[in-house]
Formats: C-alpha cells, structure tokens, sequence
C-alpha cells in the first residue's frame, strides 16, 4: 500500500483480507504487525461469518493417526479441495484422542498425553489455519467420571474449558444421585478457578456428546430411574459462557423416553438431537430440530438409512446441512458418506483407504485464534 493511502484506510482494507494474506502481512511492517496482532482485530476477525468454512477429518490407517481437511463450500455438495495441514508435536502425542468439539476457529481434543517421562489426561486446542496450538493438562480424581466442555466466549473470543466432575451417590433407597463439580479454564488467565452450581434442575449423569452454539455449551446427559435399572431420562443440559450458569433444554417426550442411541450436533446454527435406533430389524437415524421457543417441542427434519451399509456414526454436518456420516458395509470396511437431505442422496467422501478406522470430524473456519500461543503446555 501506498503511504499516500491514510492509515484508517488501510485498516478497513486490511480487515477484510483472507487469513493467510494477514499472516504474511504481518511480517511488512511494523504498524500492520501491531494492527492485525492487537485484541480487537483478533475479535472482530473471529466474529466474521463470511470466513472459508473446512471440515477436518481426522482418522486412523494402519495404526497411524492421519488429518485431512477438507474445504467446505456452499457451491459443492461435497468438499473436494482438499490438503494435509501441520499437526501439532502436543497434538501427535496425544494418545486415543477424542473430539471435544470446535468454536472460532479452534478444535479441540481430548486424550492422554504421552511424553517420556509422565503421561496425564490433556486438552489440545488447535488452528489449523494458522498453525497454533496449545494443551491444558487435566487433573482427574480416582474413581470420578468427567466431561468436558469448549467453546469460545462471544464477548471476548478468550477460549474457555469446562470440567465437570461427577460424584455419585448411592443410598438405601433405588435413586442414584449425582453430584457435580465445576471448574473453568480461561486461556487469557490460563487456570482453573472453581464456580458455584446453581442449577434449575437436579444435577445428571453427562455424555461426552456435546455442541457449542452462539456461546453456550450443550451436553447431552441421563439419569438413572433406578440403580439397577436400564430405563434413563434423557437431558440436554446448557452451559452460557458469559454468564457461567447451567440451564436445561426441554426435549418432547418421544427423546426423553427414547430406548436409541442419542447425540447432540449443530445444524445452520440450530441444536439438533441425532436419534439412531433399529426400525424392521435396520438401523436408521432421524434428525431432531430443538424448538427453543416451544415448550418441548422436537420437530424430525428427516430419517436417514444407507442403502448398502450400516450408519455406525453421525460424525458432524456440512455448511449447508449435509449429514457427514460414518458407515460400515457388510465386509466390516469402513467409509464416510455425506447424505444430502434434499435430493436424498447418499455419496462417498473421497480420499480414505478402505482400511481407515476411527474417524472423527470437526467443522471449522478460518481465524486469528490462538495467533500469539505456540505449542506449550498449561499445567
């Protein structure tokens, strides 16, 4: 740019530039450095929605954990452009590595961290775009169950985590109580600090299945009519980043009751329960949209069966509302395939060996998150 151009001019064309071409910018000059590096552009670049939109897959050939990420237009019904981005060192040694779910830019992982001398439970939060990581080791208690929560708070776009611990207790009478503690990690502040529960409700057991939507944190969870009983409630709890206070989403009375495997997603900014259950000895999965307005309203958007294979996972949702699906044919292989609600159609994601296993996938775009952390570890 011309140094005839004002400097607020510059501003607003910086601004609206790609995130790679921020990246190199950085590096010619000092004032575009100090510009594209500050708080408030790191915020107001996490808060665009006009942002290339990627799905990463992340899976297992041969024993070796592989990612590839996919870009995810609104033009293509299925993602071909695609590349194998720089894994973290953090992120390689994180053993039996489970997706947490993704926010702003950043996935984030949950497994045991591996190195020479000591291993723990750890977090690893990662930018694909820009090459930024940074793990939050994990303190569990013996014998206590916990899930995790990520997401990115709106107002600040600081990266927080959520730690619930679950504590159970079993009195004379059937009831299983659940009891819970709660922490929060802030990036910025980079430490747990321990909040009060006040919840509307009675505290549940949580699945590790969770969603984070326009700054609040979903988890689906149970609980138990009886100890020795299989009959569960199921709960879709909440979680709001900026307030730090649970709350709790009503299903309709079919999902409470439900005897199929349930999991929480995001779909075009709505939350929606993914109910996977056998129907005339074949297994389907219907799609459930959350009506928050309405009382306990669940409405089915569709049912999806693969016609040559067995749906084992729905794994994430497309841009624009195809189902990413995981699915094993009748010989044990197993492939992703994309469902395309309209048409009806059922394609192959292409690229992975017939012998991949474990697969994963976060939805992601591209960001300044993380730009000033490096691959350290938080203990």
């Amino acid at each position: 740019m011309s140094d005839l151009v004002p400097f607020d001019i510059q501003t607003e064309i910086i601004k609206k530039l790609p995130i790679k071409s921020l990246i190199r910018l950085r590096s010619v000059s000092k004032p575009w450095k100090s510009l594209i590096d500050s708080p408030k552009s790191i915020h107001d670049n996490c808060l665009r929605d006009n942002q290339p939109h990627h799905l990463l897959v992340r899976y297992v050939l041969r024993s070796v954990v592989k990612y590839v990420s996919f870009l995810d237009d609104d033009d293509d019904s299925i993602p071909q452009q695609k590349f194998c981005p720089t894994v973290p060192v953090i992120l390689k040694r994180l053993h039996h590595a489970s997706k947490v779910g993704s926010s702003h830019g950043i996935v984030c992982f949950y497994g045991f961290y591996k190195d020479i001398d000591y291993g723990t439970d750890m977090v690893v939060l990662w930018n694909p775009t820009i090459r930024k990581s940074v793990g939050i080791v994990i303190t569990k208690v013996l014998h206590r169950r916990i899930v995790i929560g990520f997401g990115v708070c709106p107002n600040t776009s600081d990266p927080k985590l959520v730690k619930i611990t679950h504590n159970r207790s079993f009195g004379t009478e059937t009831i299983n109580c659940v009891f819970w503690e709660v922490e929060v990690f802030t990036l910025s502040v980079g430490a747990w600090r321990s909040i009060s529960i006040v919840t509307p409700f009675k505290p549940v057991e949580l699945f590790w299945s969770q969603v984070f939507i326009n700054g609040v944190i979903y988890w689906l969870g149970y609980d138990r009519i009886a100890v020795d009983s299989a009959n569960t409630h199921h709960r879709i709890i909440s979680f709001d980043l900026k307030s730090e206070k649970f709350g709790e989403v009503f299903l309709s009375n079919s999902l409470v009751s439900s005897t199929g495997d349930l999991s929480v997603s995001k779909l075009m900014d709505s939350l929606v329960v993914i109910e996977s259950y056998m129907k005339a000895g074949e297994p389907v999965c219907a799609v459930w949209k959350i009506n928050h307005d309405v009382l306990k309203s669940c409405t089915k958007l569709y049912t999806v069966k693969a016609d040559s294979a067995i749906i084992n996972l729905v794994l994430e949702f497309s841009k624009n509302g195809e189902l990413v699906m995981e699915v094993l044919d009748f010989y044990g292989q197993c492939f992703v395939e994309i469902y395309e609600p309209c048409s009806g159609q059922v394609k192959y994601l292409e690229g992975f060996n017939d012998k991949s296993t474990s697969y994963t996938v976060n939805s992601y775009t591209e960001t300044l998150a993380l730009l000033h952390q490096s691959d350290s570890i938080i203990y």
